[in-house]
């Protein structure tokens, strides 16, 4: 679980991390969920397309609950 509520801003390398991270964690069956990302990020996020690779919920606890219910 990543929570980025501190995180403001976010470069192209930084996205590079994030994908190769969530990469790693699914091909070793685990998984890496974001919260509370800030709007600022959250709009870099869904111009590039990282919805469709990346799961990212408004709270920690709905993302905690992601695991424990698989969404």
């Amino acid at each position: 679980l990543m929570n980025a509520e501190k995180l403001d801003y976010v470069s192209s390398a930084g996205i590079g991390v994030l994908v190769g991270a969530v990469k790693r964690a699914r091909d070793s069956k685990g998984d890496i969920r974001f919260c509370s990302v800030q709007p600022a990020v959250r709009k870099v996020f869904d111009m590039i397309g990282l919805q469709a690779v990346l799961r990212v919920y408004d709270s920690e606890r709905g993302a905690i609950m992601s695991y424990k219910y698989g969404s």
